[in-house]
């Protein structure tokens, strides 16, 4: 039964680290794209937000594809 428990806590610790480890790497991914346009950023739910023009925010996924058309 202790085997058991030890497994599950492992389990649970990959988890939470890789999901810790992506959060980072998308809040620094952010950043970075913050320096290097100039824009306003904000990170929320593992999602990167950029400041428009007036003010709104909106995905920096969503703002790629407007700025492809």
């Amino acid at each position: 039964m202790n085997d058991f428990f030890f497994i599950v806590l492992v389990l649970i610790a990959f988890f939470v680290v890789t999901i810790g480890l992506c959060m980072g790497v998308v809040t620094y991914d952010c950043g970075r794209y913050s320096d290097a346009t100039g824009r306003k950023t904000k990170t929320e739910f593992g999602t990167c937000y950029v400041q428009i023009n007036d003010g709104t925010y909106v995905a920096r996924e969503e703002l790629r594809a407007v700025e492809k058309q």
